[in-house]
């Protein structure tokens, strides 16, 4: 049994969520001028951005759908045949991860439909995986809080963004690990993205989630308020996804969990 229950995790205190939140939103300069953006991300960020410019002068106006905490990789080439029309990044901090996607480790000297190597090459961080199965799939190995920091200086907006099976860090003390406790958290909200699509097996996970997107909505201040359009998904909560026959797994954890016969949940915030 894999399933993580509130009954055996405890939720923080809505209260507790409600500070936290407030305090990352109010805090967030603080963040930003006391956390150094790691070189290896830096470097991978500088790579992606010169690629895609040259691929699609727009695409930080909706072009890209991003695949965080992509794993191996299953996911992101799943997202490139949903949207054949979009760049889909997919972010990993782990190599060793990576390295276990085909398309990742073998894409030396393969050309993608851009006409470009798929490896690039004095790099052990970033690449492009080769066709088939989806030429429009970009690789990266890069720290999450550090891409988004990156990203919404840039004002990218997703068109849409996956953040499927988040590692849930279920001891209370470890609840500031969580995305939505994350002092992070604001940026990747800024990212925007028609939804925001959050998978889990711990359906308290993706409640606490969607609970601070509401507080977030309520508690940023001035102008350009990037948790409001997002507020009437985040009311209607989680739901149990259906899988039947024809359910395709799209992360390895969630084939798991699926075979076990262990029930999973999804929190998608639509853009209103």
């Amino acid at each position: 049994m894999y399933t993580l229950s509130d009954t055996s995790h405890p939720p923080p205190d809505p209260s507790l969520l409600r500070s936290t939140v407030q305090r990352h939103l109010s805090h967030l300069p603080t963040y930003l001028n006391s956390r150094p953006v790691a070189a290896h991300t830096a470097e991978a960020y500088t790579r992606l951005v010169d690629r895609l410019n040259s691929i699609s002068p727009h695409w930080k106006e909706g072009g890209v759908v991003l695949d965080s905490g992509c794993g191996t990789g299953r996911s992101s080439h799943i997202l490139g045949k949903m949207y054949p029309d979009k760049i889909v990044v997919g972010v990993d901090r782990s190599e060793n991860r990576l390295q276990r996607s085909k398309q990742y480790r073998d894409g030396q000297n393969v050309d993608n439909e851009f006409g470009e190597e798929a490896w690039i090459g004095g790099s052990d961080h970033f690449n492009f995986p080769p066709r088939p199965p989806s030429s429009n799939v970009f690789l990266v190995r890069a720290d999450l809080a550090d891409l988004y920091r990156l990203a919404s200086a840039d004002d990218v907006r997703l068109h849409a963004h996956y953040m499927l099976y988040p590692n849930p860090y279920p001891k209370p003390r470890r609840y500031k690990h969580r995305w939505h406790c994350h002092p992070s958290f604001p940026l990747l909200l800024s990212l925007g993205g028609t939804k925001i699509v959050v998978r889990s097996n711990w359906k308290g996970y993706l409640q606490q989630f969607s609970t601070c997107v509401e507080f977030a909505a309520e508690e940023w201040k001035g102008e350009g308020n990037r948790a409001s359009p997002y507020l009437h998904s985040a009311k209607g909560g989680p739901r149990r996804i259906l899988t039947d026959d024809k359910f395709e797994a799209m992360t390895n954890f969630e084939k798991k969990f699926v075979d076990s016969g262990e029930p999973i949940y999804e929190l998608e915030l639509k853009w209103n």
